[in-house]
């Protein structure tokens, strides 16, 4: 393919956002659209049918884009991209197909062992309990952290289980590709 000048990537969308980006040829067109968080593109179209579970799994992914992009943009985002996960790390939980019950369970976990509570600056901390240690997550630790991210300019890499059009796992992996929101205008 050394004539091709575009690739296409995929991206599930609540409608408000996929009908302004259609119409004005242009994702930030939605006011619903937001710069602030990393954003998602996927290359393979039988993946985010996965992933969105063919659009019905959840109404922020009701539409399922297909965005045409310059091919050397793609390569630069490549050049620019760090793993997420390799040797002695995990992959991610979109990619361990943990179902909608875990993730309750799970939430319900981290609901039982951690409480809001008042910080001393009046905002809200998370307090868990863990044995003898107490650890506080202030709202101005987690403001910190999100201005770090929005800092970013690293471009994420994740490989997730490729699967069918019917949803089957394949025995190969599909690239998944996180633009930082220090990135998307561009």
């Amino acid at each position: 393919m050394t004539g091709t000048t575009t690739i296409t990537v995929y991206q599930a969308y609540p409608s408000t956002i996929a009908t302004a980006a259609v119409t004005s040829q242009r994702l930030d067109a939605s006011p619903d659209f937001r710069t602030t968080r990393m954003t998602w593109i996927k290359p393979s179209l039988a993946w985010m049918l996965y992933l969105s579970g063919y659009s019905y799994k959840d109404p922020g992914q009701e539409r399922i884009l297909a965005i045409k992009m310059k091919r050397e943009d793609f390569l630069g985002l490549l050049g620019r991209g760090v793993l997420t996960h390799g040797p002695g790390t995990t992959i991610s939980a979109a990619a361990t197909n943990i179902s909608s019950g875990s993730r309750q369970r799970e939430q319900q976990q981290q609901q039982q062992q951690g409480e809001m509570a008042s910080d001393s600056q009046g905002g809200t901390c998370m307090e868990r309990d863990l044995g003898n240690k107490t650890f506080k997550d202030s709202s101005s630790t987690r403001e910190s952290k999100r201005k770090d991210r929005l800092q970013s300019l690293d471009v994420k890499i994740q490989w997730d289980p490729e699967r069918t059009v019917w949803l089957d796992s394949l025995n190969y992996r599909s690239i998944q590709i996180g633009i930082p929101a220090g990135l998307i205008k561009e």
